[in-house]
C-alpha cells in the first residue's frame, strides 16, 4: 500500500515570503535617477565651455606662451564687446537651479511610489497569512483523519507532529508523544533494518512500502513504512506513514499455506485432477493429469478446456461431450460412459474413467469445476482379455470333448481307409484317392492334437518347416469349398522356403485367410490369387506391419476380387469377435487369430481395400537359413536412390504422399496429382519432362492402362510403372502391349517400390541410374 501526503500549508509556511516588485516600478525610479544625472551634466558641460575654470597646464615654449596669450587677450576681447562672459555665468545659475527643482521633484516621485508599493505588500502579507492559517487547518485535519499512523520527525528521530491514529494505537495524548522518539515511545524495530531505511532516505529523499517488523508491548506487527524528507518551519524533516498489514499477512500465509497443502495434496493423489473457473478455462492441473493429457500445466491455461481433455469414444471414435460444460450447465456432479478415451497431446490414448464436480462458494454459487479422473486402460484390457480368457475356456472345454469324439472318427476312418488300400489291389488310382484320404485324415489328427493342446493350455512347439507345400495343400483343401466360378491363381516363387512355426498354425492363417477370400466372392465369383515371394524390410517399412524387426521375410499375398471392406471398418477387422458376417456364418475370430499367431512369430500382416474390388492381405514370415529363390532377384536390403523427374498418379491422396515422400528421399524429384485427366495435361504440356510415370490402375477419370496409353502416344519412350491391388485380367503380355515396364501389387513397401523405380529408370535406351 503506497500512502501520499498532502502538505501545501507547511510548505507555505516554511516560504520566505516574496517582496520583489515588479520591473516596470523599478523601471520608472532609474529613468528619473538617470535623468536628473543628465541635467546635472548640462550645466556642468556649458561651464566647461565657458572658460570659467582653468584650462589643464600645457607645457610650452616662450615664443608659444606669448601667442596663446595674445591670442587669449584677443578672444576675451571679442567676448567682452558680445557681451557672452556675463550671459554664461546666469546660464550657469539657471541650469542649477532647474537641476535642483527636478531633484526635488524626483525624490518626492520616488517617495510616492515607495509608500504606495509598501502598502500593497502589507495586506498582501496580511493575505498570505490568512491563506496559511487555513491551509495549516486543512493539513491538520486531514492528517488526523488518516486511516493509519502518521509522523512528522525531526533529523534526529524525535517526533515533532503525529496525527489521532497514532496517538490512539500508541494508548498516548498527542503531548507525551511530542518530542520523544519511536524507541522511548516502546517501539522498536530491527537495527539492520533501520539503518537501510535512514540510508535509502538520505540518498533518495523517500522510501516507500518497505515491509518490517515492529515490536511494541512484547507483539510483533506487521507494517507497511513509507517516509520522505520535506521542510518543517524552514528545516528538515522527515514525513511517515505505518500501515499496519499484520491481519492481512496472517491471512496471506494462511492462504499460501492453504495452496500449498491443496498442491501436496493433489501432487500425491494417484488419480488426475484438473481445476477449471467458471469459464472453462483450466487454473490448476496435477502431475498425473499433465503426463495423461501430455500438456503442462502453463500451456494447458492457454488452451481450450476441448483441446487439453480430447476424449471420443472408443468404439466409434465420435467426441465425447465436455464434462466441464455439463457440469457447468446441469449444476451437478457428472461421471463419464463406459468406453471413454482420452487422447493425448503425443498421440497416446488412454481409457479412462471420471468424475466432474462443481466448485461452489459459501453462497452456493457455481464458481468453477474440479475433474478427477484414471488411466484404466489396463484395466479396461484386462477386463477384456477376462472376457475373452472366460469365452476361450468355454471354447476349450467344448473343444475337448468334440476333439475326444471326433479321434474316435478318425480312428475309424484311418482305419477303414488303409483296410480299403489292402483291398485296391494293382488299382493305382483308387490307391492315390485312398492315399489323399488318408494325407486329410492324418492332417485332421494333428489338428485334434492341437486342438486338445489348446484345450489343455498347453505351448505350442515351432520347428522348422517348409512353407510352400503347406500353401499348396491348404489351396487343393479349399478348392473343393469353394465355389465353381472361382478361379485360384498360384505364383510360388520361392521353393523350400524355410520358417520357424506351427504346421497346423500355418495351415490356421491360409485357411482364415482363404475362406475370407471365398466369402467375399461368393455372389459374383472372381479370382483368388496367392503369391509368394521374399523381400527385404527396412526400418522404414517396419510401423505399417506392427513394429515387425528389420530383416528378410517371405511375403505371402492374398487377393480376391470380392466385394471389398469399407474404409470405416478397416481399422477394426483384426480385433477378437468383430465380424461383418451374418449370425452362424462366422465368430470373428478368424483374422484375429491370424493376427495373435503372426505376432507370436514376430511377423505381421497389413490390408489393402477398395469396396466393390476386391481386397488384398500381404502376410510377413520371417525367413529362416537355406531357403532358395526360384526365378526372382532379392530385394536389396538398403533403398535405392537416383535422379530423375518422377510422376506419380494414384487417386488416393495418401497414397500419393507417402510415395512421393519415399522418392523424394531416394534423391528423385516427384510430382504427385490424384487425377489422371491432370497427369496427362502435365505430359503434354511437358512431353520430354518426366523420366517415369508410377500410376494406379484403378481411378475414377481413367483407369491406369488407358492412362498408360495415352502417354505412350505422347512420349513412346517413357518407362511407366503400374500399381494395382488386384491382377485381375491383367497379364504380363497386355502391360508390355501398352508400354507398362513394370508391375507392382498393393500395399507397397519402400523396397520394393525404389526397386521397381531403379530397375525402369535403368531400361531406358541410353540411361543408367546408380
Amino acid at each position: 500500500m503506497k500512502v501520499i501526503i498532502f502538505c501545501s500549508s507547511q510548505s507555505e509556511l516554511s516560504t520566505p515570503l516574496e517582496l520583489s516588485r515588479p520591473i516596470s516600478f523599478y523601471n520608472r525610479l532609474l529613468v528619473i535617477f538617470f535623468l536628473q544625472i543628465f541635467i546635472l551634466l548640462i550645466p556642468i558641460s556649458l561651464y566647461r565651455t565657458s572658460f570659467a575654470g582653468q584650462p589643464p597646464r600645457v607645457s610650452l615654449t616662450f615664443a608659444e606662451n606669448d601667442r596663446l596669450k595674445n591670442h587669449t587677450s584677443d578672444i576675451e576681447r571679442w567676448y567682452n564687446s558680445h557681451g557672452l562672459i556675463g550671459s554664461t555665468k546666469i546660464y550657469t545659475l539657471v541650469a542649477g537651479g532647474i537641476f535642483l527643482g527636478l531633484l526635488l521633484l524626483g525624490l518626492a516621485a520616488i517617495s510616492f511610489f515607495l509608500k504606495r508599493r509598501l502598502n500593497e505588500k502589507i495586506i498582501r502579507l496580511d493575505q498570505s497569512m490568512q491563506h496559511v492559517v487555513q491551509s495549516e487547518a486543512r493539513f491538520q485535519s486531514l492528517f488526523d483523519l488518516l486511516p493509519f499512523s502518521c509522523t512528522v520527525n525531526d533529523m534526529s528521530g524525535r517526533l515533532i507532529l503525529a496525527n489521532e491514529y497514532f496517538c490512539n494505537t500508541s494508548q498516548k495524548p498527542l503531548e507525551e508523544i511530542i518530542g520523544f522518539t519511536m524507541e522511548e515511545l516502546g517501539r522498536t524495530v530491527d537495527p539492520e533494518a533501520k539503518k537501510r531505511i535512514e540510508a535509502e532516505i538520505k540518498k533518495n529523499g523517500s522510501v516507500s512500502g518497505v515491509e518490517i517488523d515492529v515490536v511494541q508491548n512484547g507483539n510483533t506487527y506487521h507494517i507497511l513504512f513509507s517516509s520522505c524528507l520535506i521542510d518543517w518551519k524552514n528545516e528538515k524533516a522527515i514525513l511517515s506513514s505505518t500501515v499496519d498489514i499484520t491481519k492481512r499477512k496472517r491471512a496471506e500465509e494462511a492462504v499460501k499455506q492453504g495452496e500449498e497443502n491443496l498442491r501436496v495434496t493433489l501432487n500425491s493423489i494417484g488419480d488426475a485432477v484438473i481445476v477449471t473457473d467458471i469459464s472453462g478455462r483450466i487454473t490448476i492441473m496435477n502431475p498425473v493429469a499433465q503426463q495423461l493429457t501430455g500438456w503442462n500445466e502453463k500451456a494447458a491455461a492457454e488452451q481450450p478446456f476441448k483441446t487439453v481433455f480430447n476424449i471420443v469414444n472408443s468404439k466409434s471414435r465420435d467426441p465425447v461431450e465436455s464434462p466441464v460444460q455439463k457440469v457447468l450447465s446441469t449444476g451437478k456432479v457428472v461421471g463419464l460412459a463406459n468406453h471413454t478415451m482420452l487422447l493425448a497431446r503425443d498421440g497416446a490414448e488412454y481409457q479412462i474413467a471420471h468424475s466432474g464436480s462443481p466448485i461452489r462458494n459459501d453462497h452456493g454459487d457455481i464458481k468453477g469445476v474440479v475433474l478427477v479422473f484414471r488411466d484404466v486402460t489396463e484395466a479396461y484390457k484386462m477386463a477384456a482379455r477376462l472376457r475373452q480368457a472366460e469365452k476361450m475356456e468355454a471354447i476349450g472345454i467344448l473343444a475337448g470333448g468334440i476333439a475326444h469324439d471326433f479321434n474316435n472318427i478318425l480312428s475309424s476312418l484311418l482305419g477303414f481307409t488303409q483296410l480299403a488300400k489292402m483291398e485296391a489291389g494293382d488299382n493305382e488310382t483308387l490307391k492315390k484317392y485312398l492315399d489323399s484320404v488318408s494325407t486329410s485324415g492324418l492332417r485332421a489328427r494333428d489338428l485334434v492334437s492341437h486342438i486338445l493342446t489348446f484345450s489343455r493350455k498347453s505351448d505350442v512347439k515351432r520347428r522348422k518347416i517348409l512353407i510352400d507345400p503347406i500353401i499348396k495343400e491348404t489351396l487343393k483343401f479349399i478348392r473343393a469349398s469353394l465355389p465353381s466360378n472361382i478361379r485360384i491363381h498360384q505364383d510360388l516363387r520361392v521353393k523350400r522356403a524355410r520358417i520357424m512355426g506351427d504346421t497346423t498354425q500355418i495351415h490356421q492363417v491360409l485357411m482364415n485367410l482363404f475362406a475370407n477370400a471365398g466369402y467375399a466372392m461368393k455372389n459374383k465369383g472372381g479370382k483368388l490369387e496367392v503369391v509368394l515371394d521374399m523381400i527385404a524390410i527396412d526400418r522404414t517399412d517396419t510401423m505399417q506391419f506392427n513394429k515387425i524387426k528389420p530383416g528378410l521375410y517371405y511375403s505371402l499375398m492374398i487377393s480376391d476380387t470380392g466385394c471389398g471392406i469399407p474404409h470405416a471398418i478397416i481399422d477394426r477387422i483384426f480385433e477378437p469377435f468383430f465380424t461383418t458376417k451374418n449370425r452362424g456364418e462366422g465368430t470373428g475370430m478368424g483374422l484375429s487369430t491370424v493376427f495373435g499367431i503372426l505376432k507370436e512369430m514376430e511377423g505381421g500382416i497389413s490390408v489393402y481395400s477398395e469396396e466393390g474390388i476386391g481386397t488384398t492381405f500381404k502376410v510377413l514370415i520371417p525367413a529362416h537359413a537355406q531357403s532358395e529363390r526360384l526365378d526372382t532377384t532379392p530385394l536389396e536390403s538398403k533403398l535405392i536412390s537416383g535422379e530423375g523427374n518422377i510422376l506419380i498418379v494414384d487417386d488416393e491422396e495418401p497414397i500419393v504422399q507417402s510415395s512421393q515422400g519415399i522418392l523424394s528421399s531416394l534423391g528423385y524429384s516427384v510430382t504427385g496429382t490424384t487425377s489422371s485427366l491432370e497427369a496427362l495435361e502435365e505430359i503434354e504440356k511437358k512431353p520430354k519432362f518426366f523420366d517415369l510415370v508410377l500410376t494406379d490402375m484403378t481411378m475414377p477419370e481413367m483407369d491406369g492402362l488407358t492412362l498408360a496409353r495415352r502417354i505412350k502416344s505422347i512420349n513412346p519412350e517413357i518407362p511407366i510403372v503400374l500399381c494395382t491391388g488386384f491382377s485381375e485380367g491383367l497379364t504380363k503380355e497386355m502391360c508390355r502391349s501398352v508400354g507398362i515396364c513394370d508391375l507392382i501389387m498393393k500395399p507397397m513397401i519402400a523396397g520394393e517400390l525404389s526397386n521397381a523405380v531403379n530397375s525402369a529408370l535403368n531400361k531406358r535406351p541410353g540411361k543408367e541410374t546408380n
